[in-house]
């Protein structure tokens, strides 16, 4: 994601759901992102392993100038 322009940030974990910030870089291919729904899932299966009882994964986007 790095590549595109993005970069992924942990930035709480509350009971059942764990927020991660989806930073758009200035030079970001918005075109390149996948959909929330499918980054979420794969998030959600990985964070899963380590976090018992995680049901969502929330996704925050910020524009970084």
């Amino acid at each position: 994601m790095r590549a595109d322009g993005f970069d992924l940030e942990l930035d709480t974990v509350e009971p059942g759901a764990v927020v991660v910030r989806v930073i758009h870089g200035p030079e970001a291919c918005d075109d390149c992102l996948m959909p929330d729904e499918r980054l979420a899932a794969m998030l959600k299966n990985t964070f899963q392993k380590v976090i018992p009882g995680l049901s969502e994964v929330i996704l925050k986007h910020e524009n970084q100038a």
